[in-house]
């Protein structure tokens, strides 16, 4: 289907959803909605494990409505300087390496549109902080399993405790470690959990013999 055949529609970030953590893969998805007025349909892209922590991190950010969002953008500023024109929208396409997905990004120079290729989960974060119309093909979307605004809402407010608990134990597991994380962020998360869970990451540090992660977590218990 060549790209002037396919329908493009526009959709907006609408939150972080997680699912279960399977083996080294990490459940976490970007949730994307249409914004028309027809049937609600969604995309839920699936954010590389080598970013979760990354991407969880800002969009704490963007959702708490802190202006720190602006340095994790760095990477689309440094694009748009060597570009030297100002980026117009994000088009999600199916058709990229292997079969995947790729965002396009669209600047519009002197001589006319030019287009790249970046990572899609930078594209829909860099399309969303900075207020950039975000496009995806029609034929990528799903019909949404949410009946009403309020699920849709739920996919804004924070990782649940459960959530946070799981990705805190799948980045321990991955080997990430505590200094990988800025300290207050790192602290937020374990303010969300429970006591029992904090406890069971400091036993799973203790068995995968990540003694930082111990000493971290059996600081942060001690000052509880």
């Amino acid at each position: 289907m060549s790209e002037s055949s396919t329908k493009i529609v526009q959709i907006a970030f609408s939150g972080l959803e997680m699912g279960r953590v399977s083996g080294s893969e990490s459940d976490l998805r970007l949730v994307l909605k249409t914004v028309d007025e027809g049937p609600r349909r969604e995309y839920l892209l699936p954010v590389p494990p080598s970013l979760d922590a990354e991407c969880t991190g800002i969009i704490r950010l963007y959702l708490s409505g802190k202006d720190q969002i602006r340095s994790a953008d760095s990477f689309f500023r440094n694009v748009q300087d060597a570009v030297g024109c100002p980026i117009s929208r994000i088009v999600i396409r199916g058709d990229g390496e292997g079969g995947h997905p790729r965002a396009e990004v669209k600047a519009v120079a002197e001589e006319g549109d030019i287009s790249f290729d970046v990572q899609v989960s930078e594209g829909v974060l860099h399309a969303t902080f900075n207020s950039l119309p975000l496009l995806i093909e029609e034929q990528l979307l799903s019909p949404s399993h949410r009946h009403n605004e309020e699920e849709w809402e739920g996919t804004m407010r924070r990782l649940s405790p459960e959530a946070e608990y799981e990705l805190l134990s799948h980045h321990l597991r991955q080997g990430r470690m505590p200094e990988d994380y800025e300290a207050d962020r790192l602290v937020a998360s374990f303010d969300t959990i429970s006591k029992v869970h904090a406890r069971d990451l400091l036993h799973q540090a203790i068995e995968a013999e990540q003694y930082e992660w111990a000493e971290w977590i059996s600081n942060y218990l001690e000052r509880e």
